[in-house]
């Protein structure tokens, strides 16, 4: 964490740029003005409001780095590098995207058939279909199982797990598939590769459905049988075997993991991944519990 002590250590001429990036409030030098709208002020002599604080370092209140909107900023940023919104190939999506849609291309037909399939089959199927989860009081409530019922989850869709340890250093990626699920035990069938492995089987993640001639027959696939995100969480750093059982800092599985689905008809809107089988992300599990409780 950038603390107060933090930024004494650096070099003074480090600080001195760093000191323009600042807002005039972190200042002591700071003095609050009125705007000459305020009416208060309306009719007197205006003040000038764009006269802002010299940006001296050595003028910088030292209870900046503890101030909320501060931390908050910083805890913003920091989801933002974890989630590898920064990185080349992020700009290079949103790029596409904003191309897209300044000429028109971004549009995809396949999203028309499938809302048309959807208001058909809506009104039929959505009340049997999401029976449970709509007796759910609280998004807390909604379980992996349920989001299995709804068809948020299925038979060879991709969970992708990703988390940074920071205090080793150690980032642990894995890609996991659904190879079944219990419908009375409400248990979920997966299978993960082995050791630090990242991705499945080339010719597994192709597959829309695990078949037995598709398993590698060494040991370089496992599977779990799991209930929850926390214990797919369990079993996946018990495997990879980097990170020590009191290196694990609590922390929400459901935020770790991300869903890949193939799109329905087979189409694709460009942000395929290819070790995924041309799957494509449909959001964390703590994104669909959200988006389903709240669009029920």
């Amino acid at each position: 964490m950038f603390t107060f002590d933090t930024w004494l250590s650096l070099p003074l001429e480090s600080r001195v740029e760093l000191a323009k990036l600042l807002p005039p409030t972190a200042f002591c030098t700071f003095i609050p003005r009125i705007d000459p709208a305020h009416p208060s002020v309306m009719g007197g002599d205006p003040m000038d409001i764009d006269l802002l604080s010299e940006h001296v370092p050595e003028a910088l209140d030292s209870m900046f780095f503890s101030d909320s909107y501060f931390l908050a900023a910083l805890r913003t940023f920091q989801d933002h590098l974890h989630n590898g919104w920064l990185t080349e190939d992020h700009r290079t999506k949103i790029n596409k995207y904003r191309a897209g849609i300044e000429d028109g291309t971004l549009h995809a037909a396949w999203k028309d058939e499938a809302w048309s399939q959807n208001q058909v089959e809506g009104d039929a199927a959505g009340s049997s279909k999401s029976g449970s989860i709509l007796q759910r009081q609280t998004t807390r409530e909604i379980k992996l199982s349920d989001l299995v019922e709804g068809g948020f989850l299925g038979i060879g869709d991709i969970l992708v797990y990703r988390r940074t340890f920071s205090l080793i250093n150690v980032t642990v990626e894995k890609d996991v598939m659904i190879a079944g699920c219990g419908r009375s035990s409400k248990s979920i069938v997966v299978l993960v590769p082995s050791g630090t492995t990242r991705y499945l089987p080339p010719a597994l993640a192709s597959s829309s459905i695990p078949t037995e001639d598709l398993l590698p027959d060494d040991d370089s696939l496992l599977e779990m049988t799991i209930t929850t995100p926390s214990s797919l969480e369990s079993g996946i750093l018990d495997t990879d075997s980097r990170v020590d059982k009191p290196q694990r800092t609590n922390g929400n599985a459901w935020k770790y993991l991300s869903v890949w689905k193939f799109l329905q008809g087979g189409g694709t809107d460009g942000f395929a991944s290819p070790e995924r089988g041309e799957r494509q992300n449909t959001g964390t599990l703590h994104y669909l519990r959200s988006s389903v409780y709240y669009g029920r």
